[in-house]
């Protein structure tokens, strides 16, 4: 599915490849690390925000900060993406 999406122009049997291949791979293990950061630490700051707003003011506050951050990657939304995410709701819908 997502082969669709990213065009590979490096070639299997190129010494770029494996280069672009240790590249990815190191960048995945970066981005890992600092998702569990992010994530870890929302946690005590949630804890002690709770204390001092309301949590419909703290649930507002985190769609718009994320609504910021996604809305950046709108302008690769395109007709794929969409049906294929629509394919997806409708599968992960039950769960």
């Amino acid at each position: 599915m997502f082969s669709r999406w990213v065009t590979a122009s490096v070639r299997p049997g190129n010494s770029t490849h494996q280069l672009t291949q240790n590249n990815l791979y190191l960048q995945g293990i970066i981005l890992f690390v600092l998702i569990n950061i992010i994530w870890g630490t929302t946690f005590p700051l949630i804890e002690r925000i709770v204390i001092s707003l309301s949590p419909s003011v703290l649930i507002a506050t985190r769609f718009a900060v994320a609504a910021l951050f996604f809305s950046v990657n709108l302008r690769w939304l395109n007709a794929l993406l969409l049906h294929d995410s629509l394919i997806l709701g409708i599968l992960f819908l039950p769960i």
